[in-house]
């Protein structure tokens, strides 16, 4: 068998085949040539800055208003406690005294009492017997006659 010289005709590729080296190449490397950050940094900073500071802007006026919705409601619950005082039966005042708001949580609060009674005063009772339990009858005294 004839060896064949390097370069002759048969060395050439053919239509539809494909070569592969077995020997490693190595590649030099490019040169890094960056576009996106330099673009950025020219026009996306600033305008990331900017937002920044409209951001923080609105969480301060958010906290403000934030404040200022916890002092009404605030403000509406002392109304509401004073405007209860007025109102309620007085006999001897427990119920009145033991009236008082609570925070719950931000904008949040209660007006109540942890009288057992109150229940009974501010929504009434169903009509009941009462029956005596220290004596064999009940006295009751009326204000005013």
């Amino acid at each position: 068998m004839a060896k064949r010289k390097r370069g002759s005709k048969n060395d050439r590729p053919k239509a539809g085949f494909v070569f592969a080296f077995a020997r490693k190449v190595k590649h030099p490397g490019t040169k890094a040539q960056p576009y996106l950050r330099p673009a950025f940094d020219e026009v996306g900073t600033p305008i990331l800055k900017l937002e920044i500071k409209k951001v923080l802007q609105t969480i301060r006026d958010l906290r403000s208003l934030t404040a200022a919705l916890d002092n009404a409601c605030k403000k509406a619950a002392a109304a509401t406690l004073a405007s209860a005082q007025q109102k309620v039966p007085v006999d001897k005042g427990g119920l009145k005294r033991s009236l008082n708001t609570r925070r719950r949580a931000l904008m949040s609060y209660t007006v109540g009492t942890n009288i057992e009674y109150a229940a009974a005063v501010e929504f009434g009772t169903k009509p009941h017997p009462i029956v005596p339990v220290n004596a064999k009858v009940l006295r009751f005294e009326v204000k005013g006659s």
